[in-house]
């Protein structure tokens, strides 16, 4: 007696077969969804820490437009005022301590390591500004969080120092981190 129709090996394997079919695309459509928000999550983390590199270059150049203006073009103490302002006092932002930097106020805030700073604040009010205190009841922490250090500084003509700006981050339980360093000497 011979039937007809698939036996039971049959239908499993084409299930599998149709499953693989399925499955295989559908996972490289998800690798490919979660590298594109690691390389977008990475791209903001780059401009955020070069924002902090153009925040303390802004508060050096501050410095001297400053005394330029005060004091008659006589900028030979700026350089020593914008160290003093991240090197000693309240703030230290030489290694191994870290500092915070305000983009609104041009603030520094210093932590010591094992502390760990605030993260990141995105105004969703309309500004899509990131700033490191919660500036409104629309504000959303992000998942970014933002350091600068000064990693080494040189005493030899010219004067300059090196900065070094980290973004941290966390992603599906995985950190990642982008650094840019740069280096800013006295204008004169």
């Amino acid at each position: 007696m011979k039937t007809r129709g698939f036996t039971l090996i049959e239908s499993l394997v084409a299930v599998a077969i149709v499953a693989l079919a399925v499955g295989g695309p559908l996972y490289a459509a998800n690798r490919a969804l979660v590298a594109a928000e690691i390389s977008r999550d990475r791209l903001t983390a780059i401009y955020l820490a070069q924002e902090a590199i153009e925040q303390a270059r802004h508060v050096r150049d501050t410095a001297y437009l400053n005394d330029y203006k005060n004091n008659g073009q006589d900028t030979s103490g700026s350089w020593q005022k914008f160290r003093d302002l991240i090197l000693t006092g309240p703030v230290n932002c030489r290694t191994p301590s870290i500092c915070t930097v305000e983009p609104t106020s041009h603030q520094f805030a210093a932590y010591t390591p094992p502390a760990v700073p605030p993260p990141l604040y995105n105004d969703s009010a309309g500004t899509r500004q990131y700033t490191q205190n919660k500036p409104g009841a629309t504000s959303k922490p992000t998942i970014f969080t933002r350091t600068i250090q000064v990693v080494s500084e040189s005493t030899t003509d010219p004067v300059g120092m090196e900065l070094a700006a980290t973004t941290s981050w966390t992603f599906h339980g995985t950190s990642y981190s982008v650094t840019i360093t740069d280096h800013l000497t006295a204008w004169q």
